[in-house]
């Protein structure tokens, strides 16, 4: 029995050592569209274009993310509970309320390790959100989870979710970015070359 786990391992070892594979890397283009949650008011769709480098399985990456123009509705009663109204200068929109209008765009530097096809991400993320006319810096981190089909094609088909913690979060009078901000994302990968 030692002589044939003798025989075994170096032979192993040899198999392993002869099939250490060649730096592989790949530049891909990315576009998606997603549902976003806390980063603007009226929380809605996101549109992102991105491009990254791949060596081996870590990813490093620059996104682009586009919030259109949301909006959002809050009663008085609601904001009464907390808010004098009397020494503010209310936006009636004739249902006894006020609103909060925002978009926003976002640059987003995601790190990712990636195995056949899954993959987990850093991503900070920085930009600008208008609240109600007035522009606002918004700088959040956190982690993305990264699924793409077929793994091995030029052509894939990403999903993936994001949470991020808001570090720098804008706000205005009836409205805030979330301390936590979540994006779920459906798009597709396209390997350059």
């Amino acid at each position: 029995m030692l002589s044939i786990l003798a025989m075994t391992l170096p032979a192993a070892g040899a198999v392993e050592a002869g099939t250490d594979p060649a730096v592989s890397s790949a530049t891909s283009f990315s576009g998606g569209i997603g549902l976003n949650f806390g980063q603007a008011p009226g929380d809605g769709l996101s549109l992102g274009l991105g491009g990254s480098h791949r060596v081996h399985r870590f990813t490093f990456g620059f996104e682009a993310q586009f919030l259109p123009p949301g909006a959002m509705f809050i009663s008085n009663k609601e904001v009464g509970q907390y808010v004098d109204l009397t020494r503010y200068k209310i936006r009636d929109h004739g249902l006894g309320g006020t609103g909060a209008r925002g978009l926003g765009v976002m640059g987003l530097v995601p790190v990712c390790f990636q195995d056949r096809g899954l993959g987990a991400c850093a991503v900070v993320a920085a930009g600008a959100v208008s609240v109600d006319s007035s522009w606002q810096p918004l700088v959040s981190a956190g982690g993305r989870l990264v699924g793409e089909y077929p793994a091995q094609s030029p052509v894939r088909v990403r999903a993936s979710v994001q949470v991020l913690a808001g570090i720098l979060r804008p706000s205005g009078f009836a409205w805030s970015a979330s301390p936590v901000q979540l994006t779920a994302n459906l798009g597709v990968v396209v390997d350059a070359g």
